[in-house]
């Protein structure tokens, strides 16, 4: 058993007893969590680069290479070479962006109100595990996608914010592009702007097949596409089960994502094939997290019995799928 998949066993450790006893003193739980996260990104790191991460440690010398392949996802791929020339380390290079998507997880949990093992199954879930270790890119678009939904979702937020927020996130991962919507469905955005939302979700679906025919077609592991419509309704049965199937009009936007992320998970796989539907399907999954862990902390009198069974079930998949253990065992 590698340094690495024992200290991600390690990590599942002390997430579980989170769900079970919280640390009273923030600052000291913010410390922990860091530090925590720090060294299994620095393990991770120093245990060797799987699949695409040897692709992003060769990029990293390209300074004057300003294709459209890189232009068109500027954040990371313009900055990172700017931040290598600063370190001259792959692996330090790499820890600089993970330590940012620490931070920005710490700080959306508080944005959230969420519990102290919020960031633990955040980060331990299959999704996340893959990012780190293949498809980069769009594991720090999902940092920034739930860090700034943190924002937009329990602050006031204007017409303007929310479109740089979006802007960000897209030029991080285009991907991203598909779930814009997001960061307009506050209620107290005046109604005029409301009109913004159903266009772009239909604009979205329309424009499916051009938009992901842009993407790499690199693969990102074993799990059959239908496997993520499973779990999607997976965790739609349980929130509803959680409302005892009370369909209330606070519900409807909740609702609502939950049918366009199935449509638009199956249409990706008959239009554009199975690598890039595994894309979506992981990233409709990292964003369900929100719902979830607010449903498991309002729904429950047993908070710690359903915190710790819901975390469990969650993080379980990185030890079980192949495509993501292997990444643990290399």
């Amino acid at each position: 058993m590698t340094y690495e998949l024992t200290y991600y066993i390690f990590l599942i450790v002390i997430g579980l007893l989170l769900c079970i006893k919280e640390i009273k003193s923030t600052s000291l739980y913010n410390i922990i969590t860091f530090t925590l996260f720090f060294i299994f990104a620095a393990i991770t790191r120093y245990s060797g680069f799987d699949i695409d991460i040897n692709t992003y440690a060769k990029s990293l010398h390209y300074i004057d290479n300003f294709s459209a392949y890189y232009l068109r996802e500027p954040v990371y791929w313009i900055s990172s070479r700017y931040i290598y020339l600063i370190t001259q380390s792959y692996e330090t290079t790499f820890l600089f962006y993970d330590s940012i998507a620490i931070i920005l997880i710490l700080y959306a949990r508080k944005n959230f109100s969420f519990p102290q093992y919020f960031p633990y199954l955040f980060f331990l879930f299959f999704p996340s595990v893959m990012g780190l270790n293949n498809v980069y890119r769009q594991y720090l678009t999902y940092v920034l996608f739930i860090f700034f939904l943190s924002i937009t979702l329990t602050k006031p937020s204007s017409l303007i914010k929310r479109s740089l927020f979006s802007l960000i996130v897209i030029l991080t991962h285009n991907v991203a592009a598909l779930f814009i919507p997001i960061f307009f469905i506050n209620r107290k955005i005046p109604s005029k702007y409301r009109i913004i939302r159903i266009i772009l979700y239909i604009g979205i679906l329309i424009g499916l097949p051009i938009a992901l025919a842009t993407k790499s077609n690199v693969n990102t592991g074993y799990v059959d596409s239908e496997l993520y419509i499973f779990a999607i309704f997976c965790f739609l049965i349980f929130i509803l089960i959680s409302h005892k199937f009370l369909l209330r009009h606070k519900d409807v936007i909740l609702y609502t994502f939950f049918v366009y992320s199935l449509i638009l998970l199956i249409m990706s796989i008959d239009l554009v094939g199975s690598a890039q539907s595994k894309r979506i399907g992981m990233f409709i999954l990292i964003l369900l997290l929100i719902p979830l862990t607010k449903v498991v902390d309002t729904h429950f009198k047993q908070k710690n019995i359903a915190r710790s069974i819901i975390y469990i079930i969650l993080v379980m998949p990185t030890l079980i799928f192949s495509s993501s253990r292997m990444m643990l065992l290399t």
